[in-house]
């Protein structure tokens, strides 16, 4: 939607109170945009346009990852994403305003050595990872410095690496090799 109101939208309604990734730049209301994810393309330029991504920024791994490689949906009816390469990237564009600090939750790993193995690079610079407070083993925080994100102003990528992919184990039907099944992304500003 580029010109018109988000589907259901109420008139009086704040829009706001609607999914930002929902909202695609330019918009007359101002809503900041995710076009990285979505399947927008400019047939002018034979690219698909990068918008600076909203912070926050939550992305719950429902749908594919359109701007990067190494992903696959979930066969059992999940709505996560499997990570298929020991390197999984996403490409967005992270504002140079800040820091930024980093969440991820891992909703399944086939061996706890796959999930203690997890990195982060962003724009081919490591990011230190750690455990993060929550009760899930899967819970990751970390501190994205601005500096790193101004080694590309024009995308940032997000590298997820692992050691090492396995196939789940029967009764899974699935046989593909597998990294680690992402549930969850968060970014906002460090504190």
């Amino acid at each position: 939607m580029i010109d018109q109101f988000p589907f259901g939208h109420a008139p009086g309604q704040p829009l706001d109170l609607y999914e930002q990734v929902l909202l695609l730049e330019p918009s007359p209301f101002g809503g900041a945009v995710l076009a990285v994810f979505t399947e927008i393309f400019d047939p002018e330029r034979q690219v698909i346009p990068v918008q600076t991504t909203p912070c926050p920024f939550v992305w719950e791994f429902d749908r594919p990852i359109a701007s990067g490689t190494g992903w696959e949906p979930s066969i059992e009816g999940r709505s996560a994403q499997w990570t298929t390469a020991r390197r999984a990237s996403m490409n967005l564009r992270l504002d140079e305003i800040h820091d930024h600090r980093v969440r991820i939750v891992i909703a399944y790993a086939i061996s706890p050595q796959t999930l203690d193995s997890l990195r982060l690079e962003v724009n081919g610079a490591p990011v230190p990872l750690q455990r993060g407070r929550s009760p899930r083993a899967g819970d990751f925080v970390g501190d994205i410095p601005r500096a790193v994100v101004t080694l590309d102003p024009e995308l940032t990528e997000l590298a997820f690496l692992v050691d090492r992919l396995d196939v789940p184990p029967p009764p899974s039907a699935d046989r593909r090799s597998l990294g680690l099944m992402f549930d969850r992304l968060e970014i906002g500003p460090a504190p």
